[in-house]
């Protein structure tokens, strides 16, 4: 998935991890491990927002889905899974700024692009 351009591959494939949510708040009713399945994934997102194909290498290594299920097997086998969320928001603000710097960079190419012809 994370081969779809303009990170909606790495969007469709982090919608996956909500089940891994949902599972940690309705089921085993634990905000710390939901708050880790959500790190994990947005760093997920992240890393396959990296523009030329690096980030899809690097994501195809990561494997979030493998560790959210590791996260919620050692949670409930009494291990904790604690994640901050000053962690989550820095996320979420490198996830936005990478979509800014993408756009921009995409933006810059086609004026040079066009500025050639």
């Amino acid at each position: 998935l994370g081969l779809l351009p303009y990170g909606i591959g790495d969007i469709l494939s982090a919608l996956f991890a909500l089940l891994y949510v949902w599972f940690a708040f309705v089921k085993i009713r634990s905000i710390p491990l939901a708050l880790a399945i959500i790190n994990n994934s947005l760093r997920d997102v992240l890393l396959g927002l990296i523009p030329f194909y690096i980030g899809d290498v690097i994501d195809f290594f990561h494997k979030a889905n493998r560790e959210n299920m590791q996260l919620v097997r050692g949670f409930v086998e009494g291990g904790k899974a604690v994640q901050s969320v000053l962690l989550i928001v820095l996320m979420i603000v490198l996830i936005i700024a990478m979509i800014v710097l993408l756009v921009s960079l995409t933006t810059w190419l086609i004026h040079l692009i066009g500025s050639l012809f």
